[in-house]
């Protein structure tokens, strides 16, 4: 392979596949997921630079600088000009980017799961490895995954653009072993507010490594110096994403089609219970690093904020979910309890979450406490005065995409008069710092209109407002979500638990009695099918291609006896030809998958 050259790395493409398959194998599995020690080597001379051969090396997969993830070898980075520098010599590589990319320093890769953010890009700039003694560099001998959070401020972002996609991120570069992962890399945070670790929701970073992170903006590294990582995974999965907050594509916030099923959401979360359960030993909540079971604990959760979105009238709502939870049996359980960050740990607000029948609160990152409650539990979310639920889908894409697992329904108030400005807490919904004509304009609003990310003034002056919630419109709404509890809560405890199944193929025996014009198909049952106890049938589809004429029949045993009464109708091969074949019709417990049993009959 050709050496790179000096100042600016020339791209190697076309690999072949057993080249690239023999490349993926070595860079993932060259470094064993072990604790290492960190090493730190301060090099001041040319020749020690040099003998330790921390030229960077760059190996990536993705079809574009979207979608691409790379492992880089020594990787330099300069955190308070927050730019990345290669040391380029002949032993240096960038695999895996097309030349013209390369060319750009700023697409080679995002640094996060927001696509195409310009504020997350990985940029980067070369220098030769001979000029690198004339800095100050540290060197560390560690392993590190790097990443630039999108808002860690907000625990559904932390939630949606962080940490789901760095589980699943992990969950390839391990193969399937996150706590492998954990255990080998440092999680490394660009540009992540001074404070971020002093928010509630912090433990959920730390979850994803065993050594303390490492926020770069602020951690304390000497002014002028460079942090150079001997290895650096960087890029996240984006297929993973449940919704669009601020990438190129997005004209507005939006759905995304995820690839997570229900199963895969319930891994993560399992995960995030066992790990913050492990990072709080001695918690009262836990058991053996997972929730303990408390019969006692409340039916409902009212997210109760503090400080702004607050119901003015919260014991009235209090007093109507008690009353309608009167006769809902389990008479020493606890009706409803107001919980919130500043008043539980996160863990507690986890564990709670997770038998709770129903949580209702005003639009908000707490909300994404959907992501941790049980099948069959009701979300309400609150919307205060000017803010369509309709513009505002996120809670409810999320509970869709849950599937059985909760059911979503919304509330917006509609009277002008029940919200109220609070002032000790104005912050981010003030609007002083407007023109007058604009704040007018803002006060005057009867709904603020479907917006792009994310600080739009208009929005947040209405929804950081107070709210007096309107018991007589909102009772309906709970009522609805009661019933449906109670429902769900029978077929949950009916439903077995679905396996899926793909048949094994089989062949189709085909008998065409002419004189009664009648055609006998008959199979074998799929092999691996033998070992399941539950009944399933058979979907039989008879399709004439040349009259376009399809039959379906529903068969609970391997044979079908159909009249068959069309008359011959030659095509141009002088021959008519009658398209066969057999499904698995799934049933309760077994979800079968594939069209195994085939065939094209002439007659």
């Amino acid at each position: 392979m050709k050496p790179l050259s000096i100042p600016r790395p020339t791209l190697y493409n076309g690999l072949i596949p057993a080249c690239a398959a023999a490349l993926f194998f070595y860079v993932f599995t060259a470094d064993k997921a072990v604790v290492q020690t960190p090493s730190v080597i301060i090099s001041t001379t040319n020749a020690s630079i040099i003998q330790h051969d921390l030229s960077t090396r760059v190996y990536c997969r993705g079809d574009s600088f979207v979608t691409r993830r790379c492992t880089i070898f020594n990787l330099c980075v300069s955190p308070q000009r927050d730019t990345f520098i290669f040391l380029t010599s002949p032993q240096s590589q960038i695999v895996g980017v097309p030349r013209e990319e390369v060319a750009r320093s700023d697409r080679l890769l995002d640094a996060s799961s927001i696509a195409d953010h310009n504020m997350m890009h990985l940029v980067y700039t070369t220098l030769p490895l001979e000029m690198a003694s004339q800095l100050k560099m540290r060197f560390i001998n560690e392993s590190v995954f790097i990443m630039n959070p999108f808002l860690p401020s907000n625990m559904a972002h932390t939630l949606l653009d962080d940490l789901i996609p760095l589980f699943f991120t992990y969950d390839e570069l391990c193969f399937g072993d996150i706590y492998a992962c954990i255990e080998k890399y440092r999680l490394v945070l660009l540009r992540a507010h001074a404070n971020y670790a002093q928010h509630p929701h912090s433990p959920l970073y730390a979850a994803f490594s065993r050594r303390s992170i490492w926020n770069l903006a602020h951690d304390e590294f000497d002014d002028g110096d460079y942090v150079c990582f001997s290895r650096a995974e960087v890029g996240l999965r984006k297929d993973v994403k449940y919704y669009d907050f601020a990438s190129a594509a997005a004209e507005y916030e939006q759905p995304m089609d995820s690839s997570l099923e229900p199963e895969d959401t319930e891994r993560f979360v399992k995960f995030i219970e066992k790990r913050l359960c492990e990072l709080a030993p001695g918690s009262e909540v836990c058991t053996q690093a997972t929730c303990a079971v408390d019969p006692n604990a409340a039916k409902v959760l009212v997210l109760n904020r503090q400080k702004t979105r607050r119901i003015l009238n919260l014991d009235e709502l209090v007093n109507l979910l008690e009353d309608m939870y009167a006769d809902d049996g389990n008479a020493g359980r606890k009706t409803v309890e107001l919980v919130s960050l500043e008043t539980h740990s996160l863990i507690d607000l986890i564990c709670k979450t997770k038998t709770a029948k129903m949580i209702i609160g005003v639009h908000g990152a707490l909300m994404k406490l959907a992501f941790f409650l049980k099948p069959g539990t009701a979300v309400v979310e609150l919307f205060p005065y000017a803010l369509n639920p309709d513009n505002y889908q996120i809670f409810r894409t999320i509970c869709e995409k849950l599937k059985v697992r909760v059911r979503y329904w919304s509330w917006a108030n509609t009277n002008r008069n029940h919200t109220i400005y609070n002032a000790d807490f104005p912050h981010p919904g003030v609007i002083t710092h407007l023109s007058h004509q604009d704040q007018l304009h803002i006060q005057e609003m009867t709904q603020v209109p479907r917006l792009d990310c994310c600080n739009d003034k208009r929005f947040h002056y209405w929804l950081h407002r107070d709210s007096i919630v309107d018991t007589e419109t909102l009772a309906p709404i709970l009522i609805s979500a009661l019933d449906w509890t109670r429902d769900n809560e029978e077929q949950q405890q009916r439903a077995p638990q679905s396996t899926v199944v793909v048949p094994a193929p089989e062949q189709l025996r085909i008998d065409f009695d002419g004189s009664s014009e009648r055609i006998i198909v008959t199979w074998k049952p799929p092999q691996n099918f033998a070992v399941y106890q539950q009944k399933f049938a058979y979907l039989v589809n008879f399709l004439d291609n040349v009259t376009g004429v399809l039959k379906t029949f529903v068969v609970g045993v391997p044979r079908v006896d159909v009249p068959y009464d069309n008359k011959p109708l030659n095509n141009t091969m002088g021959e008519q030809s009658l398209l066969i074949s057999v499904e698995v019709v799934p049933s309760n417990g077994l979800m079968a998958v594939g069209r195994k049993a085939y065939l094209a009959v002439i007659i």
